[in-house]
């Protein structure tokens, strides 16, 4: 993934963060979809022939973003564990905060793949709406915040799996040790340079104050 792509999905994190006032994990993806008007259903409800496909074990989907009549529509495969649920619904969000349903309707149904690793190499816009649903549920920030340091920890504070929650771990890791040169070799932080990030922060300060290690 290029940088410039995984900026704008991390900025548009930190702008839906700001813009909606969010201060406290686990953040409620069905509270942000309700602000943003953009109705969440089951896949059972809209795609049956996609549903019977999950039943039967076969081509299975978790969600998909797509248009009806005009309105913007999240699905979600109710078979799956709610954390995942979860995660789908963030992700199908970053595809329609990303532009990617306005630039590609055709988006109506496809399989969002939970960092993806080998095998078949994930398009950019799934890639991308990866990177949205892991920051709006698991923002880096407020992690280091709160002092976490393990994957167990993540998931259970941010309400997601235990598999995400170890690729965002993966990711932290790599902060702190940025983290740790940039105070030993500049005398700073890495966390907190850019301005929607420290406002992140402070609406979260509260909640961290309140829950930190």
């Amino acid at each position: 993934m290029f940088y410039k792509d995984y900026q704008t999905a991390r900025n548009a994190v930190w702008k839906l963060l700001i813009d909606l006032k969010i201060g406290a994990l686990p953040v409620r993806v069905s509270e942000v979809s309700r602000a943003l008007g953009i109705e969440v259903r089951t896949i059972e409800e809209l795609a049956p022939a996609q549903h019977r496909q999950n039943l039967a074990g076969r081509n299975t989907i978790d969600g998909g973003a797509r248009l009806v009549a005009g309105q913007p529509v999240i699905l979600y495969n109710a078979l799956n564990t709610p954390a995942r649920c979860r995660f789908t619904i963030a992700h199908e969000l970053g595809h329609f905060i990303l532009g990617h349903v306005e630039r590609a309707p055709d988006l109506a149904i496809q399989t969002p793949v939970l960092f993806r690793r080998g095998g078949v190499p994930e398009s950019p816009v799934e890639t991308a709406a990866n990177v949205f649903a892991a920051r709006l549920l698991a923002p880096a920030c407020v992690l280091w915040g709160l002092g976490v340091k393990d994957a167990r920890h993540l998931a259970r504070v941010c309400d997601i799996s235990r598999e995400a929650a170890a690729y965002r771990m993966e990711r932290m890791r790599l902060l702190y040790r940025r983290d740790r040169e940039f105070l030993k070799n500049r005398g700073y932080s890495c966390f907190l340079l850019a301005r929607q990030e420290q406002q992140v922060y402070e609406q979260f300060r509260p909640f961290i104050e309140r829950e930190r290690l």
